[in-house]
């Protein structure tokens, strides 16, 4: 199979931030994922140039889940990248997965599991005294994600898409 770029199209569900990604391989789709997420947290490209420099320090963090199904872990994984924003004002920009899918459910433990380092940036202070002014840096911030219209597949050609609805 040739290599097939991560697509991300968002589209439009009943006044949330909703997306599909559609990509050669599953650690692909949840990158995919993550980054469209971060994205609407604080819009790269929108900042351009230095924006690391000038708005945080570089910082990782490693997320571990184990979720009942892929579908669930994904919930469960926007909902981390969300929390992270919410408590330590931390934005991905990238992620290394050292263990994804599905499963043998061990007693006590889900059926699919994520284990991620996550480079990403810790606003400062100041930007996100920045982000309240009219105009300021930060997009849309999401309150969590979703079960509505979850979807998490392998495709027939062996690519993978996900769907993911974010309450904003």
């Amino acid at each position: 199979m040739a290599d097939v770029k991560t697509i991300i199209e968002p589209f439009d569900e009943a006044g949330d931030a909703a997306f599909r990604v559609t990509a050669s391989s599953l650690p692909e789709v949840f990158t995919g994922c993550g980054l469209a997420l971060s994205n609407l947290i604080l819009p790269w490209a929108e900042l351009g140039g230095e924006w690391e420099h000038r708005l945080g320090m570089p910082a990782t963090r490693r997320i571990e889940l184990a979720a009942p199904d892929l579908e669930s872990l994904l919930v469960d994984f926007a909902n981390e990248i969300i929390f992270l924003f919410d408590c330590e004002a931390f934005v991905p920009c990238g992620f290394e997965f050292r263990e994804l899918g599905r499963t043998e459910p061990a007693e006590g433990a889900g059926a699919a599991c994520l284990d991620a380092e996550v480079a990403g940036i810790v606003l400062t202070e100041n930007a996100l005294l920045l982000a309240t002014d009219q105009g300021g840096i930060l997009g849309l911030v999401p309150k969590a994600a979703s079960y509505h219209m979850i979807e998490v597949a392998e495709l027939a050609d062996g690519k993978w898409t996900a769907r993911l609805v974010l309450d904003a």
